[in-house]
């Protein structure tokens, strides 16, 4: 997702959107430390991780922080990752949730909540909803 939406950056500028990324610890024992890596180094920290993602053995590019750099950002993580999960059981989820996890405002002014990645495709209709005034297409 990081890859296609740095691609589209400029289409969500024009419409309007900010997109906002929030470091999170969910895929193995070692998400925590890189998370926390990624709240201490901030958007080159994150760019990094993202652009280094090895989709086979689902690892980033960072090799993750210890000692007291792991006691002071590891809290946060562990804060967004709950928050996620709040967020997530809040609309209709049951708390079960992935990454990405997506949230954004369409046209019509209505929150939309997205768990997993929504394709190429999907990021399209995402997009699109983002015109004044969207209406969801009716289901067939």
């Amino acid at each position: 997702l990081y890859k296609a939406v740095q691609s589209h950056l400029a289409d969500f500028r024009k419409a309007g959107v900010r997109v906002v990324y929030v470091p999170v610890a969910i895929l193995k024992q070692s998400s925590v430390a890189k998370a926390a890596q990624e709240i201490q180094g901030g958007w080159s920290a994150l760019k990094q991780d993202e652009t280094g993602f090895n989709d086979s053995v689902e690892e980033g590019g960072l090799p993750g922080v210890s000692g007291s750099a792991l006691m002071k950002y590891a809290p946060l993580a562990h804060e967004n990752t709950a928050l996620l999960g709040q967020l997530a059981n809040a609309n209709g989820l049951g708390g079960h949730f992935g990454t990405p996890f997506l949230v954004w405002k369409a046209g019509n002014g209505h929150v939309f909540y997205m768990n997993g990645y929504p394709g190429g495709k999907g990021l399209s209709v995402i997009t699109a909803s983002f015109r004044p005034g969207w209406t969801p297409p009716k289901a067939h």
